[in-house]
């Protein structure tokens, strides 16, 4: 799947076609909401999202475990120096179904990402620098993620993070499933993209059950 993404401060805008049908999704972090709407019919919806969302550039600087994450919690215990990185341990309480489940996680303190989780079913991931390089150009780092779970068994990972997006544009997991950004350009976003145009309605439903599955996540 391909896709055209703009980001701005406070919004990101995804454009892609699915079903032969183009389909435009505007994600505010900051309000927890996002609007979908297809050029063809100009009908718009609006949802509110309420799973966690990790930020991304400047927002990363106030980076917490909880933030954006509903019925969890979170407190700084210390700060601890984990494979030469320096990194702040919090504990994260979240409540399901009337259960405190408990997790801890080192947040390495210059890039805003977990180096080391701990999981409430024992469940242990590492991440640790394998290196620099380029790619399309960029300056990155090359991440390497293991996790390990009770029983024994191994899943690994692999993202290049850019330093000066603080974000992963590259990533690779089990499977064969890769995720990645190409053809970035930095500069100046029109405010324009990140608003309903003027002459499309709002409308209850996606127009088309299809893509209403591609989108409820």
């Amino acid at each position: 799947m391909n896709a055209q993404m703009n980001v701005s401060k406070h919004a990101v805008r995804t454009e892609s076609v699915i079903n032969g049908r183009t389909v435009v999704e505007i994600f505010y972090p900051q309000q927890q909401k996002r609007i979908l709407y297809w050029p063809d019919v100009k009908q718009f919806v609006e949802q509110k999202i309420s799973q966690q969302t990790i930020p991304t550039g400047e927002a990363r600087k106030n980076f917490s475990p909880c933030a954006d994450r509903v019925n969890s919690r979170c407190r700084k215990l210390d700060v601890e120096i984990i494979a030469g990185l320096k990194a702040e341990k919090w504990e994260m309480v979240r409540t399901v179904d009337s259960q405190n489940l408990r997790s801890l996680h080192w947040i390495e303190v210059e890039r805003k990402f977990p180096i080391r989780e701990l999981f409430p079913d024992g469940t242990v991931a590492e991440m640790s620098m394998a290196g620099k390089g380029k790619i399309d150009g960029r300056d990155v780092e090359r991440w390497e993620m293991r996790a390990t779970q009770p029983g024994g068994k191994q899943l690994q990972s692999v993202q290049w993070y850019d330093p000066e997006l603080r974000i992963a544009i590259r990533e690779e997991f089990e499977g064969g499933f890769v995720r990645e950004l190409r053809n970035i350009k930095v500069g100046k976003q029109s405010p324009t993209l990140f608003v309903v145009p003027d002459d499309f309605t709002r409308a209850s439903n996606p127009p088309g059950s299809r893509e209403n599955s591609q989108f409820n996540r």
